[in-house]
């Protein structure tokens, strides 16, 4: 019994090692055969140009979003530091709120632009994104390139381009929930002590520069001045606008908001000022509908240029990475519409 169990030991010792080979065996040849067919398809001449042109067409965009971010970040060891300390000690939300000016305000200007001209501009926009709907391919219509980017129950986000312009227009419509009158919404978006109550994390600044003037067409005009953060490390921007209040026939308002001249704005002491980049709005604004079913629409539209050295391309994609962004403003909006007019009935 003894022998034979020394001799099944001997053998159990004996096929351990044999196995173990066997497996690195095993190993070597799998290796082989995939260095064998990497070689294969490297020997391939079109395989071999394609990795080439990838490998170059990252390298030049990686460059170019270098470049890009090194300018538009003001990479520098001193600066940097400086500047993003600074920025959080004064950024609103950190202990801070956002800036509404009680300076006493200025006389009226002259009007830069036709309100009547703006809202028919405005609502050809909109007419012609909520014609196009989701999966649909770009639509040129009027002169534009539709593109239905979120379609929802009660809301919808879309972005169009023209031919005449390299920046993208973005355009929502939010069927708000509420029952509060559309007056009350519009205090909410017009008035800048309501507007920063609820959408300070859009804007750090909103002041009215002007005393309101009531053109013969009807359109309430005054200056406003806003200002918009940008994350740690990127120059805040700033607007100084025009800004017209239009009542709608039949029932509902527009806001509508277009760039400042350089001349008004300095007449108004609003020049641009260091560390903070001035953008440009071509055309922006709201419609408030109340709607007969109930609830409220919202349409807002935006086109408007970050300035500072970021190129078209860049502010294209962030439009397009941002499109969520106008539903969740109009959530805020809709949560705090809501807020004020259960308070108002209690």
């Amino acid at each position: 019994m003894a022998a034979d169990k020394t001799a099944t030991d001997a053998r159990l010792q004996l096929k351990a090692p044999v196995a173990s080979a066997a497996s690195d065996v095993c190993k070597a040849y799998a290796w082989d055969e995939r260095r064998r067919n990497c070689i294969l398809c490297l020997s391939n001449p079109a395989i071999s140009v394609g990795l080439v042109v990838a490998l170059l067409v990252i390298s030049t965009v990686a460059l170019r979003m270098f470049f890009v971010a090194a300018s538009e970040f003001r990479i520098g060891f001193v600066i940097s530091a400086v500047v993003f300390c600074g920025r959080l000690l004064t950024r609103p939300g950190l202990g801070q709120r956002p800036s509404v000016s009680n300076r006493s305000l200025k006389r009226p200007l002259p009007t830069e632009a036709d309100a009547q001209v703006l809202l028919a501009q405005f609502l050809d926009i909109v007419d012609c994104c909520s014609s196009v709907h989701l999966g649909q391919p770009a639509v040129p219509t009027h002169g534009l390139n539709v593109n239905c980017v979120i379609d929802e129950p009660g809301r919808s986000v879309w972005m169009a381009s023209s031919q005449d312009s390299p920046l993208v227009f973005i355009c929502a419509q939010n069927e708000l929930r509420t029952n509060a009158p559309a007056e009350l919404i519009l205090n909410a978006i017009y008035n800048p002590d309501e507007r920063l109550r609820w959408d300070g994390s859009s804007l750090y600044a909103f002041e009215v520069l002007t005393q309101p003037i009531v053109e013969s067409g009807g359109a309430r005009h005054d200056m406003i001045y806003c200002g918009i953060p940008l994350p740690p490390g990127l120059p805040n921007r700033d607007l100084v606008q025009e800004r017209f209040l239009i009542r709608l026939p039949g029932d509902g308002y527009a806001i509508l908001m277009h760039a400042a001249s350089e001349a008004s704005s300095a007449a108004l002491g609003k020049s641009p000022s260091r560390g903070i980049v001035r953008a440009t709005t071509h055309l922006s604004g709201y419609l408030i509908q109340p709607q007969l079913g109930g609830g409220t629409l919202v349409t807002a539209l935006s086109q408007m240029d970050a300035g500072g050295k970021l190129p078209y391309w860049l502010q294209r994609m962030a439009t397009k990475l941002s499109k969520r962004r106008p539903l969740e403003w109009a959530q805020r909006l809709e949560t705090y519409c809501n807020s004020i007019d259960a308070a108002s009935r209690v």
